[in-house]
């Protein structure tokens, strides 16, 4: 139904993130945020603590110590982790919302498609009609010759009648298929509402995977740091 967002498009809409880097205690510094509030999704700016190494490194001196600020800096990225675990919630929940909006919108174009085809088949009915009609006038003009008068009124006022109820019919047929061209038309902009949405949900993702490797990242640095400073104790003993 819907054109697949291409992932080349979302790259671009992204690259500016990739120089993202925690900034305070309480900040993160991202102008992708500012891009999200004027669009369709409202993403909560993340709360997550600094893990400070130069601070830890300039300001301790003995082992034990040290490893104890480690230890309150793998914390602290813990706390980080939930609170990204919770981000990937919400996507998750946005994403069900969104293939929902996609689920209905396509019964839609369907009822309409399908309006469509009986549209279609309800104008070739009554072009067959009229052709019907003036095909039995003319007949109706070799005919008379031998018809009384009445019985040429008779038909020639059904014919009449039938002429006008096609008329009708087809004016009633232009009201219905204005209105059907409307219906899908609206639905091709209802779809590309959702391939926005799409594209946002993807740039979501993408952000909250870099913030998923920068906590990896800081993981496995505090786990070779206390393994560097344990093997820089046991030698000093």
């Amino acid at each position: 139904m819907r054109k697949k967002i291409s992932f080349m498009l979302v790259l671009l809409f992204t690259l500016n993130m990739s120089n993202s880097v925690l900034k305070g205690e309480n900040e993160v510094k991202n102008d992708s945020l500012t891009i999200y509030n004027k669009r369709y999704y409202k993403w909560d700016k993340p709360k997550f603590k600094e893990v400070d190494f130069l601070t830890v490194e300039q300001k301790v001196v003995e082992y034990d110590e040290y490893l104890k600020e480690l230890d309150r800096l793998a914390e602290m990225v813990k706390e980080n982790n939930n609170i990204l675990k919770q981000m990937y919630k919400d996507l998750k929940r946005a994403k069900k919302e969104l293939d929902k909006d996609e689920d209905d919108l396509e019964d839609k174009e369907d009822f309409y498609k399908d309006d469509k085809k009986i549209l279609k088949k309800q104008k070739k009915q009554l072009k067959k009609e009229l052709e019907k009609i003036y095909k039995e006038k003319e007949e109706l003009s070799d005919k008379s010759k031998n018809m009384s008068v009445s019985e040429v009124q008779e038909i020639s006022d059904d014919l009449q009648s039938r002429l006008k109820e096609n008329e009708k019919a087809s004016e009633n047929w232009k009201d219905k298929n204005a209105e059907n061209k409307k219906n899908l038309f609206e639905i091709e902009r209802q779809e590309e509402l959702l391939d926005l949405r799409e594209l946002e949900l993807k740039e979501r993702k993408l952000e909250l995977k870099q913030y998923d490797d920068y906590f990896e990242y800081l993981e496995d640095r505090i786990k070779n740091l206390k393994k560097s400073v344990k093997k820089r104790k046991k030698l000093d003993l």
